[in-house]
Order: structure tokens, then sequence, then C-alpha cells
């Protein structure tokens, strides 16, 4: 029986995590580069956590209440264990295509539960790395702790998602039992995110309200500490996961253990009543229409308008597609402004200050290069063109026999995200302009030189997920979580920001029409480029759609 849940862990595993950045994602020739990305990408996410967390605890430990770290980063790992599996255990556990697979094979429902369990369990840890392992090695160094400190914490963050992971996917098993939610998926998973967004702008309004004193932060670590605190009787592996690295206790680290593998169990057996009775009927990975098409439904449109509808609506109606590539760069502008509105003390004193922008930067060059910059980092999350021949799955072939030229079919996959890529942005710096009083000038060529950046990089995404396609996933989820061709996207954003940052470096003494051509010029060859690139090479970008 452990052998079997073994072996299926490691083929659900390789299936949903390790496979999709070796097959699709070219690790075999161009190996190197995708190691050297990766480690470039995780190592960005790891400096920044961990100077974050050296000056944390540094302001801790001048009060010598640094202990109080340990206990806010155990809450802070459950917690998250607990929101991200909600959301995720129903997509691995019941809408997974794999489950059309695995239902007619000679496996025990506890066994292909156990199997997803420790996939799911696999994909916290990605989380736990920058919200566990490394703060707490971080506090290892200051604090001079001895091997057996990082010995823990390495043992403790392996067992610690274990209860909220079970309790959540106790909770989804239970639910679908008695509900069938599949005809419903599509809401429940928008519900979710959107619930999950608006936690986290919660979160970073309540803590960007404001300039924050020492003596403010040791008095939120101890509101944290005690919330911690008091849910130990909630989450008794809260209590001893915090008291193990505190006080290097064996006894709490063994009650720990002890805890968490008995929760397993006795979920696992749980599960041998419980998952098949909600999995059966929900295994489909979508919801169909019962509606009977009418030749009225059939009428003469613009081929480049409908095209286009066709994408928005594939965005739309999927909401794994809406949550993961639409929502984020929707709401990260507005995101944006009210966290900064709230850490510079409101648009009271924004306007207040505007006088000051305007004498600072005279010429409008300063303006111009910064909104260029924050355009340039809040089009990160737009994630349409980079998965818009993925997003069709093995239908994709369908775009090599319709009789529309190839290269004009990705022209108009990119005409959504040049839109949710400008658009949001766009709307958001004319609300910031009118209130700072900005000079309008600047503000116009901004806007006109990422307009071109939009298209270029609209292209560019285009291009890339044409010369590897994610054709083959199991989930939906993966086509944006587990899709390395982002991080090229995210690339090429970091490359388009270094003239604007060169710009405004060395360049803020010319005259702002010089600044705006030279930004023009770089923008506009480039996008030009990969237009032409897109029109007489779309023979070969098709060769890998199948």
């Amino acid at each position: 029986m452990l052998r079997r849940i073994l072996s299926l862990s490691k083929v659900l595993i390789k299936t949903n995590i390790i496979d999709a950045f070796s097959k699709q994602q070219g690790l075999g020739k161009r190996k190197l580069s995708t190691i050297i990305l990766l480690i470039l990408a995780y190592g960005y996410l790891c400096v920044i956590v961990g100077i974050f967390s050296y000056e944390t605890i540094n302001s801790l430990m001048a009060f010598n209440q640094q202990t109080a770290f340990i206990s806010l980063v155990c809450l802070i790992n459950v917690i998250s264990t607990l929101f991200e599996t909600v959301f995720t255990s129903a997509n691995i556990l019941y809408f997974s295509k794999d489950n059309e697979h695995l239902l007619p094979l000679p496996f025990q429902p506890f066994e292909i539960f156990a199997g997803k369990l420790n996939t799911l369990l696999v994909y916290s840890y990605f989380s736990e790395i920058f919200l566990g392992l490394i703060p707490l090695f971080v506090y290892g160094y200051l604090t001079k702790a001895s091997i057996i400190f990082y010995l823990f914490t390495v043992i403790v963050f392996l067992i610690i998602p274990v209860v909220p992971l079970l309790l959540s996917a106790m909770i989804m098993m239970i639910v679908m039992s008695f509900v069938n939610l599949s005809k419903h998926k599509g809401l429940f998973q928008t519900l979710s995110v959107i619930l999950a967004i608006a936690v986290s702008m919660s979160i970073s309004l309540y803590s960007s309200s404001g300039e924050t004193t020492p003596e403010q932060m040791l008095a939120m670590f101890n509101q944290a500490d005690g919330l911690a605190k008091s849910l130990y009787p909630y989450f008794p592996t809260l209590k001893f996961a915090s008291e193990a690295l505190i006080n290097l206790s064996i006894v709490s680290l063994l009650l720990l253990v002890a805890i968490s593998v008995i929760a397993y169990f006795v979920m696992i057996v749980a599960s041998n009543k419980l998952y098949f009775k909600g999995v059966v009927g929900n295994s489909t990975t979508g919801s169909y229409s019962k509606k009977k098409v009418d030749k009225k439904d059939f009428v003469k449109a613009n081929v480049a308008f409908s095209y286009i509808a066709k994408e928005f609506r594939c965005l739309i109606r999927k909401p794994v597609y809406f949550t993961q590539c639409v929502l984020p760069g929707l709401m990260l502008p507005v995101i944006m402004v009210f966290t900064f509105m709230q850490g510079v003390g409101g648009i009271d004193k924004l306007n207040a200050d505007s006088s000051k922008i305007a004498d600072f930067d005279k010429g409008g060059q300063l303006t111009f290069s910064v909104l260029i910059l924050i355009c340039l980092f809040m089009s990160l999350y737009t994630y349409v063109s980079i998965t818009a021949v993925s997003r069709d799955g093995k239908a994709a072939t369908f775009m090599k026999y319709i009789p529309i030229p190839f290269y004009q079919q990705l022209i108009y996959k990119c005409v959504p995200d040049m839109l949710l890529t400008f658009v949001p942005n766009f709307l958001v710096f004319v609300y910031v302009s009118i209130a700072l009083k900005l000079p309008v000038l600047p503000v116009v060529f901004a806007m006109i030189v990422f307009a071109i950046f939009a298209i270029g990089r609209s292209f560019f995404g285009i291009i890339i997920d044409c010369k590897k396609p994610k054709h083959n996933f199991t989930s939906e989820y993966q086509v944006v979580k587990s899709n390395f061709s982002i991080f090229y996207d995210i690339v090429y954003n970091f490359v388009l920001i270094i003239p604007s940052v060169l710009s405004l470096i060395f360049l803020s003494d010319l005259p702002l029409m010089v600044v705006f051509l030279i930004n023009l010029l770089v923008h506009s060859v480039l996008t030009l480029g990969l237009f032409n690139y897109i029109s007489n090479k779309d023979f070969k970008l098709a060769q890998k759609i199948y």
C-alpha cells in the first residue's frame, strides 16, 4: 500500500510540477539558460525576503524581542498554507484532468487522495522557502544559533504545513461530498481568487498606513505574537513548532511530528469513505452548455472583431484564465495607487505637495521617466499573449486550418494583451496626474511610449508562446502557474526598463523632447522588429503547434 502511494505521488508530482519545466520549456538544448534564469528569478526573491527579515530582526533585537519573529513566521506559514490550499485543493483533488485517467485504474480512493495530497504538500513547500526557511536562516545567522537550530528549522517547515493542508482538504472533501460544484466550478474559482486578492489588498493597505517607528513595529510584532499564542488551542502544531524553534525543545518537535502524522493517517482513512463520493461527477474539467445552436446564432461580422471577441470570451469565461491572466493586471495599478496614497498620507497631502513636484522637475524629464518605469513594472502581471496559444490546448491546431493568415491570427491574439496592459494603467495615471497636477506634456509622452511598449510586449509574448507552447496540461492552472515562458516575459520587461533608468540617471539634463524621442526610438524599433518577425516567420512559428 505504502509503495503504491509513493509511486503514485511520484508520478503526480512529476506530471504536475517537474514536467512543467522540462517537457515544454526546453530543459534539454537550452538547459543552461533556463537554469540561469531560474537562479536569477528565485535569487532575486530570496534577496528581497532576506533583506526584509534582516531589518526586522535587527529592530526586534534592539528591544530583546527577537523570539516574536519566530512566532510570527510560524503563524504566517500556517495561514498562508491554509489560504493557498483552500483555493488550490479543489482543482488538484476534483477538477484536475488526470482524474479521468486515475479513476478507472485499480487504486483505492485513499491511495489517489494520498497521492494528490502529497502533490499539494510539495506545492506548499515552494512558498515555505520564502516565508519560512529564509527568514529563519537569517534569524539563526543574526542570533548566532547552533547547528541544531537549523536542523530543527528544516524539520519544522517540512511538517508545519501538513495540518493546515489537511484541514483545507477536509473542508473541500466534505463540501464536494454533498454539493456538485462542477456546474459552478467557474464561479467557485473566480470568487476564491477575488477573495484572496481582497484579503491581500486589506493587508497591504493596513500595513502601509503611515510611517512606522521602531516602537510601533515592536507593538505590531507583540500583537502578532499574542495572536499566534491565542491560536495555540486551535492549532496545537503552531504552538509546538514555535516552542521547538524558540527553546530547541525535542519534546515539542516530537509532539509536532506525532500530531501531524496521526492527523495525516486519520485523513487518509476518512478519504476512503468520502473522496470517491465527491470526485465522481466532478472529474470534468469544464462546464458544458445545453443550449441548442440555432441558425440565427450565426451572423456575419468583421473577422478581426470576431476573433478578438473570441479571445476575450475565452479569458472571461474560463475563471482560471481570468483570475491568473487578467485580474492581476487589472488590480495591481489600483493596489499600487491606494498603497502609495496611504504611505504618503493620503490624497490631501499629495495635493499639498504637488507644487513641490512641479518646482523640482520643471522640464518634465523626471516625471516622464518615472511614469514609464512605474508602467513597465505594473505590466509585469498581465499574462495574456504569453499564454495565448497555450490556453487553446490541443485545439490550437484550429489556427492552421481556418482561412485566415497565421500571422494575422497571432496579431488578433495580441490585442487583448495590448488593451489589458495599457488601458488600466492609462486610467490610473490620468487620475494620478490630475490629483498631483502633473504637467500634461510629459504624461502624454509617457503614455505614448508605454502604448508602443504594450504592443511590442504582446508581440514578444506570442512569439515565445509559439516557440514553447504548453498544450499537454493536466490542469488549467499549469498554463500560467507552471509555465516557464512567463520568466522570459518578465525578463523582457526588465530589459526594457534599462532605457528609462538610463534616461533618468544620465539624460535628465536634456530637454524633455530629446528624452522622449530617444525612448520612442528604442521602443518603436524593437516593436517594429517583433512585428516583422511575426509577419515573415509565421510558418516557422506554426511548426510547434500541434
